[in-house]
């Protein structure tokens, strides 16, 4: 084995980031579509749903009796909205999206074995031990949006109960559940909200690098246990 020149590694190293650059933008995006359609749903069908469960004297929440059960509902309610509009969106993502994202890897362990002055083979084979490391990653993935799904159910009702004991009307609950991007709020992350918008784009491009640099970490791995 010898180690390639330097102009040459520097030149794999730019193929590698460009290629590591651009995985996220050749992922599909229909988590994207699926927030958009939760905005139209809960400005829609939400909206009407909880309305429908409150006590509104003069445009604006009373009921402060009926407070414990309407909080429930509405929560049950969004719960179920959003586990059918994003979490079906996310788990047929990731399912379908994983693997690819796994074989983008692997060509970056290509260019990696170049840089070591080897020869990587033309095709690649995922093996049956990253298969199942793919698994894992999508279930783990699902598990954790089934988590947010339960986190923004819990948003949603802390404010309800809030806009009830305040007394706000239903166009001032709409705006607090509105991000400054546009769209609807997913849960609060620390001091900041992020919308379920912005939580998917992010998902794009950070769970698909993840699982392409996964990949490569992976092969290395499996080759020094291996000797």
């Amino acid at each position: 084995m010898s180690l390639p020149n330097p102009d040459r590694i520097v030149k794999l190293t730019g193929i590698y980031l460009n290629r590591y650059e651009s995985i996220p933008g050749s992922a599909p995006k229909e988590p994207l579509i699926a927030a958009d359609s939760y905005d139209k749903w809960f400005n829609g069908m939400f909206r009407q749903s909880l309305e429908s469960l409150l006590v509104i004297k003069g445009g604006r929440w009373a009921g402060a009796k009926e407070a414990a059960g309407i909080i429930r509902q509405s929560g049950l309610i969004v719960e179920n909205g959003a586990a059918e509009i994003l979490g079906l969106a996310v788990s047929d993502w990731v399912t379908a999206n994983y693997p690819k994202f796994w074989l983008q890897g692997l060509e970056l362990w290509k260019i990696n074995k170049e840089m070591q002055g080897i020869n990587p083979p033309r095709k690649v084979a995922v093996t049956v031990q990253e298969s199942d490391h793919v698994v894992m990653l999508a279930t783990t993935e699902i598990a954790t949006m089934q988590d947010h799904l339960a986190r923004h159910r819990r948003h949603i009702e802390r404010m309800v109960g809030a806009g009830i004991a305040r007394q706000w009307t239903t166009d001032r609950f709409m705006q607090a559940m509105t991000c400054p991007d546009g769209h609807i709020v997913g849960f609060s992350y620390g001091n900041s909200r992020y919308s379920w918008y912005e939580h998917m784009r992010r998902m794009i491009v950070g769970r698909s690098r993840m699982v392409a640099q996964s990949a490569n970490e992976y092969r290395h791995f499996m080759e020094a246990a291996n000797g």
